[in-house]
């Protein structure tokens, strides 16, 4: 298109209607400008996702890790004290908000809705504070197992932000595209309009 324009361009003495299309050429700059950055930015939204991703696959480790850990404990007693009991619990929470957070996490990759994007961001938010207040009760290899909970938890949270910012962009990008063509469009027809009525004006 643009060389196609500026073909058009070359035909033309009159400064007026250089100028004309120097108005397409605009439009046509600021669509190409537009559609590199939509493009740089599905880049971008793709790695974050291949991430994600993979801390996917280190909180589930680490949060299986750290719930054979505390179930060791319990190993050959025939009463399991409280804290443990309420250290299995928590960490079983953990584990349910984590594929509550990853479920979410799917539906925003796959809709990009921003109400699907905040509700997985309050799963790892609660995922991180039942974390938090677990690692007061955990002692040793179960502190370990947590503190990598907790890096992939944080991690996670961080590409589903830099997911998010970039579908906002993306999405910005994509009407400056839409607004531009049309800017274009108009032009062109405007433009045609007008030399349609010169060449009538001559004839006449």
């Amino acid at each position: 298109i643009r060389d196609l324009a500026m073909a058009s361009r070359e035909k033309y003495t009159q400064a007026a209607n250089r100028a004309r299309v120097d108005q397409v050429l605009a439009s046509i700059e600021v669509y190409e400008t537009a559609f590199y950055k939509y493009v740089e930015l599905q880049k971008s939204k793709e790695q974050s996702v291949a991430g994600m991703l993979k801390l996917v696959v280190e909180l589930e480790a680490a949060v299986m890790e750290l719930k054979a850990a505390l179930m060791q404990q319990t190993q050959g007693k025939a009463l399991v004290d409280s804290a443990t009991l309420n250290s299995l619990m928590a960490a079983s929470e953990i584990h349910e908000t984590f594929l509550n957070s990853r479920g979410c996490a799917k539906d925003y990759i796959a809709k990009e809705r921003p109400e699907d994007a905040a509700a997985c961001q309050e799963a790892i938010l609660s995922l991180l504070d039942k974390a938090d207040r677990l690692a007061v009760q955990l002692q040793g290899g179960q502190q370990a197992s947590l503190r990598r909970v907790l890096a992939a938890a944080r991690g996670y949270k961080d590409g589903l932000t830099a997911y998010a910012a970039a579908v906002d962009a993306q999405r910005g990008a994509f009407n400056a595209m839409v607004e531009a063509a049309r800017k274009a469009i108009g032009d062109c027809e405007s433009f045609r309009v007008e030399q349609v009525e010169r060449m009538e004006a001559e004839i006449v």
